[in-house]
């Protein structure tokens, strides 16, 4: 079951076809039922103009393989089925810093 500021791969059903892709996800609540909120991990660099757009500092440390940003601007809704494997947590600075940009957004 995924927890608040777990690293998950989830599965992202394309719109025009019956294929999936998986990409990296920041779990952003604890719940036991789903739906549960998400926002997407990218390998870009944060864009300029963009509020809650947040480089991980401990990517490494995260479990990411290389240096990503979280776009809390696209938060998503997931069902238990579209997780599909854990990759790691966030560490400590980088949660202050995402609960920080999550204020700034609203």
């Amino acid at each position: 079951m995924p927890t608040k500021w777990e690293i998950w791969y989830a599965r992202f059903k394309y719109e025009d076809v019956n294929e999936y892709k998986e990409r990296p996800v920041l779990v952003l609540e604890n719940r036991y039922v789903f739906p549960i909120l998400v926002a997407k991990i990218t390998s870009h660099e944060p864009r300029e103009n963009y509020n809650g757009e947040y480089l991980i500092k401990n990517w490494a440390k995260a479990g990411l393989s290389k240096e990503s940003t979280i776009r809390l601007s696209q938060i998503l809704k997931l069902e238990e089925n579209d997780f599909v494997k854990k990759v790691g947590k966030l560490q400590a600075y980088d949660i202050y810093n995402v609960m920080q940009e999550i204020k700034n957004i609203k």
